[in-house]
């Protein structure tokens, strides 16, 4: 994925230094971020598969998957958001099924 220097769009995303050397937070937003951009940015099939799965699974119709992606190609900011969006939520939900008991939301540093 994307370096840990880049500059967010979503107001939400950010990537922290841990407390111990080497260790690197982030949070649902960051993560979903760079996962939509790096499947935006094409030649990764497997990352655009994974995004187009989530969105799917996330429950959002197949119509509104393709008119958020087309939106978002024409330069609509607030498209972008909304797809960062939905994966942040779907990573969260991922990640609590994951782990019965946590509870985290998309703003929560976890360590990776």
């Amino acid at each position: 994925m994307s370096d840990h220097g880049r500059r967010f769009h979503h107001p939400l995303a950010r990537i922290e230094a841990g407390e111990e050397p080497g260790t690197v937070l982030w949070n649902g937003f960051a993560l979903a971020e760079e996962l939509v951009s790096d499947a935006l940015e094409g030649g990764h099939p497997d990352v655009e598969f994974r995004l187009i799965t989530i969105l799917l699974g996330f429950g959002l119709p197949l119509s509104h998957v393709r008119e958020l992606l087309a939106e978002q190609a024409g330069g609509n900011h607030q498209a972008l958001l909304r797809l960062i969006e939905y994966v942040a939520d779907s990573l969260v939900e991922e990640n609590d099924d994951e782990a019965p008991g946590a509870h985290l939301d998309a703003e929560d540093g976890v360590r990776i």
